[in-house]
This record gives C-alpha cells, structure tokens and sequence, in this order.
C-alpha cells in the first residue's frame, strides 16, 4: 500500500508540473506577442490625408516603415537603361537654372504668332528684348538711283560729243559750242541782252521749251526775270545742290548754272557762271576737279533736255 501510495503521489506532482510549466510558456508566450504588437504600432505611426495632401510632388513617398527611398527604383527589363529621359537643363549651371523661370509660350494673335526672347541681355541674345519683327514690319532701306540711269536722249547725245575748250572767262559761248556740236535745240545764239550773260542763257533755253529745270530735293520754284523776260525755275541752295550731286542726282550732261549773288543780280557777268557737267565735275571754259565753280556759290538752277 505504501508503495503505491508513492507512486500515485509522484504521478501526480509530474502531471501538476508539466501542466505550471505550459501555463507559464503559454502567457510568456502571450505576453512576448503583445509587446510585438505595441513595438509594431509604435514603429509605423498612421499619415494623415492632410500631411499626405501638404506635401511637395517632387519628395519621394515614404516606405513601409517610416523610411525614405534614397536609391532610384531599378528599370524593368521591358525599359532599357538608355531610354531614361535626359534632364533639359544641366543642374549645376545657374545660369541655365535659372533662364527656366524666363521660359514662355508663344501668342497667337489674328493669326500672327508672337515670340518674345530668351534670357538676360548679353548672355546670349544680340537684339533687345521685346517681341521680334516679322518680315512685314521691316521698312527696307533703299539706295537712290542715279539720275544718269534715267533714259535721257539729250543726256546721251551730249555725253557721246568730245568737250572742246575755250578762251578764259568764256563759260557762256564755250559752253554754247559744245551743246550745238551735241546736236542740241533751244541753244541761244546771243546773251547780249542780259549783262548777266549766264542767266539770259538760262532764260532763253527755258523759254525755247526744249529745256527742263530739273525739280530736284530741295529745290525751291523761283521766278527769274532779266533782259529777256522771266521763267519759272527750280533754285538749289548751296547745300541742296551738293547733297543732290553728292547723291548721283545731277548726271553727266546736264548744264548748271551758279551765282554768288543771286538771280536777281543784272549788274554784271561776273560771279555768274554756266557749265556742263563731265566725269562728276563743271566742264565750263575747261574742266574742272568739283561741282563747284565758285566756292562761295549761294544759288543753281539745273537744265536738261526734254
């Protein structure tokens, strides 16, 4: 009886034992779960849709965890490396940095597209900045043409003849000569009539209808009278008639008349002169180096043929 006793006694401690152990593993067990838990609560708090919505689209969205992804996601194998798209601009150079900010859209309107420039003045631009001139907008700049290009059969007929030269102070009946061997109508015959012999030339020639006073830039319609009557002439100033011959305006052949007193002087023939112009310069009694045969020159009046 003792004996089995005992062994009951024993089986019995072993049972209790075997039953306190799993018990306790059991809540450690239990006990190790919920500290998990609260350990992976605490690690991975919950964002709000306002701190999501705050957020600039360029940070890169967090990962599981809290964590910030550093490294670029790996491209699939669908997507070579080499079809990345290159950045536009190169992030270490302010300068182009920060002409991103200058870049605009063209504007459309009535149909015109309206551009308008890149960048500060300087860097690289050559015009000033402001919308860009269509080709309409341009006035071109035209060069005169010479009066020589001008079809004139007199002109040419003058030009084609030799110019003889003639005695000193002889500007009247020298240049009466060479017009006459050029063929030409209207020439007077005699300027006796007029103390000014230059301008009773002028007058007849006007008068004979074969002859033009040329309207050139600047000149001003004046009536000349003098011993044969008066005309209708146009009277360059000194500084119109240089501009004008300066421009190609007065072409070789035409005859010019100058005074240094005036159309109104009849006292005599002196400081009054008649010429025909040759190589760009006076060919009167002989050639000379200028346009000009007195150098005080106040007025002229150019003649040509019809």
């Amino acid at each position: 009886m003792s004996v089995g006793s005992t062994s009951g006694s024993s089986s019995s401690r072993s049972s209790s034992s075997s039953s306190s152990s799993s018990s306790s593993r059991s809540s450690s067990s239990s006990s190790e779960g919920s500290k998990t838990s609260k350990t992976s609560e605490t690690s991975s708090p919950k964002t709000s849709a306002a701190e999501r919505f705050s957020r600039s689209s360029f940070e890169a969205a967090p990962a599981k965890g809290g964590k910030t992804q550093d490294k670029p996601s790996k491209p699939s194998k669908s997507q070579p490396t080499s079809a990345r798209p290159k950045a536009a601009f190169n992030r270490r150079d302010p300068t182009s940095v920060a002409l991103q900010g200058q870049l605009q859209a063209p504007q459309v309107t009535g149909g015109l597209i309206h551009t308008k420039t890149l960048g500060p003045t300087g860097s690289f631009q050559k015009t000033a900045p402001g919308a860009l001139p269509s080709a309409f907008e341009r006035t071109p700049v035209v060069a005169p043409v010479p009066a020589i290009r001008q079809g004139n059969p007199g002109l040419d007929a003058i030009n084609a003849v030799d110019l003889v030269s003639g005695k000193k102070h002889s500007c009247v009946t020298t240049v009466r000569t060479n017009l006459q061997r050029a063929g030409m109508k209207g020439v007077p015959t005699t300027t006796s009539d007029d103390k000014n012999n230059s301008r009773g030339m002028m007058t007849q020639m006007i008068q004979s209808g074969h002859w033009q006073s040329v309207a050139l830039p600047n000149a001003t319609p004046t009536t000349i009278k003098g011993g044969y009557g008066e005309v209708q002439a146009q009277v360059l100033t000194r500084e119109a008639y240089l501009d004008a011959a300066s421009k190609g305006l007065i072409p070789d052949g035409s005859v010019v008349f100058q005074t240094k007193h005036g159309w109104d002087y009849g006292d005599g023939a002196y400081g009054n002169d008649v010429g025909i112009v040759r190589n760009g310069a006076i060919f009167n009694y002989a050639q000379n180096n200028t346009m000009l045969v007195y150098s005080d020159m106040v007025e002229a009046v150019v003649l040509q043929p019809r």
